[in-house]
């Protein structure tokens, strides 16, 4: 009796064992911990983003780092600090060429888009427990329609513990146009703004305990208005790791095509985008070094400017050399604008010589050119040029005898017919040696040394 009761004990126990062990190795069974979004106060979680766009005729390049600064905990989530930029490059796949301020030939959608993505910006936000974004004071937008760069590391995550889930909704395109250009005559702004359907699924693929990598499927699809208009379509798929421990996101790589279309031509366009969490102490170094080359760059600034001063005080009211004061006329009467504007720039500091007034009423004339650019610096300039011109005016009359610019006569009395000097047209290439003899109108009357 005695051996069939420790029998019956011992089968018993093996019994209990075995079900413990189905029940903590059988993944039906595995308790899975519902995912949250959380950042800390004080708490500093930084990114590398890296994007890349293969263009029909060059490859669109992004690069740089963005970070998190947990400001506050909320019942529905978590304010943060959000800082950072991207680096833009766009190089020729032909010779090899990087482009600057040159418009690249792209599809119309993205003609003078503001990217907020791209300059450096800081702002505050609210995310909630689930990424979904409550409150954004910035705007941070980056190209290819991948929305607001400050946002790019909060994937939607679900309620409870499923393993699959899709979000998806009817969204609005919005473009702002505004020309770059800031001098041009044809500035303006417009809103375009696009119906579209944005859909994406997910699924869990492992779980190590650390860290969950989840398949990611993203499309959206938006049709052509009208005939003039362009369709959008993406799809894309990807891999998004979500770090449990840090309850935030470990990293994101997606694959997306572009699919862009109108009446007759149909533009595709790869984009790769990938996201990886950094070390704290990696984002500080590059903050440092970024503060030290901001400061070393408005110590050679200042020191620029100082020489710009003390060039600008030594010449103030000498008279100009004939050939500078030809490049100054020439560029002033230029038909380029942009000349104009820069040849007007660079005299921010001029101070005329009463033989050189004639340039000073110039830039009088530029206040009303067509081309803000352009006149908004002459009518700056001319505000300063104004009361030394009164003042020359108001202390002595204005004759050439005393060795001033006849274009400065308030009267039409007779001039010392001996007093020659060398006179140019209005674009400075033609010069003449010569007498004053009278103003008629908007003319000059000389008489030639021979």
């Amino acid at each position: 009796m005695k051996h069939s009761e420790q029998f019956i004990a011992s089968s018993t126990l093996i019994a209990t064992l075995m079900l413990l062990l189905v029940y903590f190795t059988c993944p039906y069974q595995t308790a899975v911990a519902e995912l949250n979004y959380t950042i800390q106060p004080e708490t500093i979680v930084p990114y590398k983003v890296s994007i890349r766009a293969e263009q029909p005729s060059f490859t669109d390049t992004m690069d740089g780092m963005i970070a998190f600064t947990g400001k506050s905990i909320t019942p529905d989530g978590f304010s943060a600090t959000y800082t950072g930029q991207l680096l833009r490059k766009q190089q020729s796949r032909s010779n090899g060429f990087r482009r600057g301020f040159s418009r690249p030939p792209m599809p119309n959608m993205f003609h003078g888009v503001t990217f907020g993505g791209l300059s450096r910006a800081s702002h505050d936000m609210t995310v909630g427990l689930k990424g979904n974004i409550l409150k954004l004071s910035g705007q941070s937008q980056i190209p290819y329609l991948l929305g607001n760069l400050s946002i790019l590391p909060f994937e939607p995550l679900p309620k409870g513990t499923k393993k699959h889930w899709k979000v998806g909704n009817g969204v609005s395109i919005k473009e702002e146009e505004d020309t770059p250009f800031f001098g041009s005559p044809f500035r303006r702004q417009t809103v375009i703004k696009t119906g579209a359907s944005e859909e994406a699924s997910f699924k869990i693929k492992s779980d190590d305990g650390e860290l969950i990598s989840i398949e990611k499927t993203y499309s959206l699809n938006s049709a052509a208005a009208n005939a003039d208009d362009e369709s959008i379509k993406i799809h894309g798929t990807g891999t998004f790791v979500f770090n449990k421990s840090m309850k935030t996101t470990e990293s994101l790589t997606m694959t997306h095509t572009m699919t862009i279309g109108t009446a007759s031509t149909t533009t595709t366009i790869p984009v790769t985008v990938s996201l990886q969490r950094i070390p704290v102490e990696e984002w500080e170094t590059a903050e440092q070094k970024r503060a030290e080359r901001i400061a070393q760059a408005k110590k050679e600034h200042e020191e620029r400017m100082a020489k710009k001063q003390a060039a600008a005080k030594e010449a103030a009211g000498k008279k100009l050399t004939p050939d500078a004061k030809q490049k100054i006329l020439a560029d002033l009467n230029s038909s380029h604008w942009p000349a104009v504007a820069s040849r007007v720039r660079q005299l921010s500091a001029f101070q005329p010589h009463p033989d050189d007034f004639d340039i000073a009423y110039k830039i009088k004339e530029l206040r009303q050119h067509k081309v803000v650019g352009v006149y908004l610096h002459a009518r700056k300039l001319w505000d300063k040029l104004e009361p030394i011109i009164e003042a020359a005016d108001a202390s002595k009359p204005m004759t050439l005898d005393s060795g001033d610019n006849p274009f400065t006569l308030q009267s039409k009395e007779k001039i010392n017919a001996q007093d020659l000097r060398q006179w140019s047209d209005d674009s400075g290439s033609f010069t003449v040696q010569a007498t004053f003899i009278r103003q008629d109108g908007s003319s000059v009357i000389l008489e030639r040394e021979d």
